[in-house]
């Protein structure tokens, strides 16, 4: 079915999503639950991630060797948000 220039004129806006802070917070913290097995490491990333700058980047850099070779696919889709907006 062809779909002429008018009807693409009529349709709605494409709409840009954005994880905010809160999310990202909520996020990071998930994410540390699930991964990370010290519970010193555990410890250091939980008070990272409730500064007020969160260094999302360092979180990351953290928690990315409890993660090997066994992140979900929806946990890779909030990293990959989490690298593109606070990275």
């Amino acid at each position: 079915m062809h779909v002429g220039v008018a009807s693409c004129a009529r349709a709605a806006p494409l709409t840009i999503l954005k994880m905010t802070v809160e999310e990202l917070r909520r996020n990071l913290l998930r994410l540390v639950e699930t991964y990370v097995t010290d519970s010193g490491v555990r410890n250091e990333l939980e008070s990272l991630v409730n500064r007020h700058d969160i260094p999302a980047k360092g979180v990351l850099a953290q928690l990315a060797p409890f993660m090997s070779g066994r992140v979900s696919e929806s946990d890779r889709a909030i990293i990959g948000e989490i690298a593109f907006y606070f990275c």
